[in-house]
């Protein structure tokens, strides 16, 4: 069988070029996908990303693909399907595989789902048409429930503080905001920045939350007598010192296991070295669920976080602390406990030390601003006002002094964000900084948020310390600790300015885009703020129709309101409109005047001078030669007025 190079598209049905490898041999043939039955519309994202994929297809992910829109009853699936790729948002596409999702989970008859949903990600992948913020569609993260191999959902072990699908929280990116004014456009640029750091914030309070909840629970079950139906020799043995084996474990229930490790945490003085015998923290249901992501050695981190700190809550007090003071990754590292200070009021003083410079940098962190004055420093203070810092630091400080009492040896490192490597067979703990950019990126993953790597949160708390100081460079040179303000300009201009402009450029073609289908009589294409945006915004020189002139303020009736001071761009565009416009005139002016004598003298008159007069200054000056050599791709008409 002969095989197309490309697929088969009709009103109601897309036949897939597809091959496969069977009994050592290619067979190629075609699948069919009803779409009058899958409710999906021709021209939309479907269409695009399998346009824009190979052909022929693996017969796999063509099959995977027809499961999923010839099972899935949602509506809004295709919605997004029929939708042109050009008019939908990342997290429009990141909805589409949850949706995708939705419908593997009831699919009970499948064992393994992971590969359909690699499938989706595999033809979508392949769209080559950017979406409305001007992203490709293949760098949108496309995280799925399900493993990659295997039908297994991916198990959050503590609730989501992100909702990707709430509409506060469904935002475009920066770049992609919609505004009418520039104020507007820093303000919700500040909302939109503030936002991502309060998100941030919010996700590690739920992680101390939840840390606070376990220590709690571990207290309750120290103080829990053991039960009656466990063998007396391993109660006496438990009380005495020793470790349970995991041959007991596996015979007991779960919360019996959790019970004899609260106990032999302190009887067993693991919180100051590690047990010649195997620890079975594997095996107790209640330290693994605590963990919010698997990790290799982290029940045993678990295990002994009433003494010290679990690694993943020692970096969510490292965000904490990026979040709340603007300093980079490596400032907040160089913290040790002699340039950290707690005050009589609870607030804390820092002292960091900036990596490329060995600068100091002081930092006030307060729970009552009124009560702590700003202190005298080499480079201006900083006071925040907010409760997690303060919980945060409280959380390290009391780790780092855990550690220097039950284990000073086992320290590698002066920081306060050390944390426990995983127990090996030495008979000594050791505490080291381990790799918090990967632990951070773990987190994001567990809690469901937006990723973003640690060193970010820096651009983001400067982005919105920019935009609220109401785009003082200075202030901001100040709050970064930067040594000159070029040195911050650099800095904003990488980020922020970048994806303003970014966002000023999108607005620009979209009104340009609404001010053109209007000038060619298009209106009914317009949504009512797209027709109020041209009539208020009309990016056109001269208006685009004498008939409905009075509700459109073009360029010219700006320059003429203005009394001349309002500027002109000159392009090639400019020139052709004022030929044709002045040509218009010329032919036209008797018709305007019989029409309407007050329509004429109003609007019109003012319009015909400028044109000419603008047509005369373009003549004498720099655009003469372009004037006139564009002026003869247009031949005058017969009818002209002299």
């Amino acid at each position: 069988m002969v095989v197309k190079n490309q697929h088969g598209w009709t009103r109601d049905r897309v036949d897939l070029q597809v091959h496969a490898f069977v009994h050592r041999k290619n067979h190629d043939t075609t699948l069919s996908i009803d779409l009058r039955q899958a409710g999906i519309r021709t021209g939309g994202l479907f269409q695009e990303m399998l346009d824009g994929a190979e052909c022929p297809a693996s017969i796999h992910h063509a099959n995977a693909l027809r499961l999923i829109v010839r099972e899935s009853s949602s509506p809004r699936l295709r919605q997004i399907f029929s939708t042109p790729a050009a008019a939908l948002f990342p997290s429009q596409i990141a909805e589409l595989i949850s949706l995708v999702d939705d419908t593997l989970e009831k699919l009970t008859g499948l064992r393994i789902k992971g590969p359909y949903v690699t499938a989706v990600r595999h033809f979508l992948k392949q769209c080559d048409r950017p979406l409305a913020n001007g992203d490709p569609v293949k760098i949108v993260e496309m995280k799925s429930r399900f493993n990659a191999h295997g039908g297994k959902p991916i198990d959050r072990r503590i609730a989501p503080s992100f909702d990707p699908f709430n509409p506060r929280e469904n935002t475009p990116p920066l770049s992609a905001i919609e505004f009418n004014s520039f104020k507007e456009r820093d303000a919700v640029a500040l909302e939109h920045q503030t936002a991502a750091v309060q998100s941030i914030i919010t996700s590690c309070e739920a992680l101390f939350n939840v840390h606070d909840a376990f220590i709690e629970k571990l207290r309750i079950a120290r103080s829990t007598d053991l039960p009656n139906s466990l063998h007396r020799n391993v109660i006496s043995n438990i009380e005495d010192g020793g470790i349970t084996t995991h041959a007991v474990f596996k015979t007991l229930d779960p919360d019996t296991r959790f019970l004899l490790i609260a106990r032999m945490v302190v009887n067993a003085r693991l919180h100051r070295s590690p047990s010649k015998s195997f620890v079975p923290s594997d095996s107790v249901p209640a330290l693994v669920d605590a963990l919010p992501y698997e990790r290799r050695g982290g029940a045993y981190d678990i295990m002994l976080s009433e003494f010290y700190l679990p690694r993943h809550i020692v970096t969510a007090c490292i965000a904490v602390l990026m979040a709340t003071t603007g300093w980079n990754l490596s400032t907040v590292l160089s913290l040790t406990r002699d340039n950290v200070r707690k005050n009589e009021d609870g607030s804390y003083a820092l002292e960091g030390l900036k990596s490329k410079t060995d600068q100091i940098q002081l930092t006030e962190t307060n729970e009552n601003l009124s009560s702590v004055e700003p202190s005298s420093t080499q480079i201006p203070s900083k006071e925040i006002d907010d409760r997690t810092a303060i919980r945060s630091l409280d959380y390290i400080v009391k780790h780092r002094n855990n550690i220097e009492t039950h284990c000073p040896k086992s320290l590698k490192n002066d920081s306060l964000f050390v944390s426990l490597k995983m127990r090996n067979r030495s008979s000594r703990y050791e505490f080291d900084i381990q790799n918090p950019t990967k632990e951070f990126h773990q987190i994001c993953t567990a809690l469901g948020i937006p990723s973003i790597a640690l060193a970010q949160i820096r651009n983001l708390v400067a982005n919105r310390h920019y935009l609220s100081s109401g785009g003082n460079i200075f202030s901001t040179q100040d709050f970064l600790a930067h040594s000159s303000a070029d040195v911050t300009s650099q800095y904003l201009n990488t980020t922020l300015v970048r994806l303003l402009g970014e966002a000023n450029m999108l607005r620009f073609m979209r009104l340009l885009e609404a001010c053109i289908l209007y000038s060619t009589g298009r209106q009914n294409r317009l949504t009512k703020k797209q027709l109020t945006d041209v009539q208020r915004n009309n990016l056109l020189l001269f208006p685009t129709s004498t008939l409905q002139d009075d509700k459109i303020e073009c360029i010219a009736d700006r320059w003429i309101n203005s009394f001349g001071s309002y500027p002109i761009v000159i392009g090639e565009n400019e020139l052709k409109h004022t030929i044709i416009q002045r040509r218009f005139y010329r032919r036209s002016t008797s018709q305007l005047i019989s029409a309407n004598h007050e329509r004429f003298v109003r609007f019109h008159l003012p319009r015909i001078l400028f044109c000419e007069s603008l047509y005369r200054v373009l003549s004498a000056g720099q655009f003469a030669q372009k004037l006139h050599s564009l002026e003869a791709e247009f031949p005058d008409e017969a009818n002209v007025i002299h």
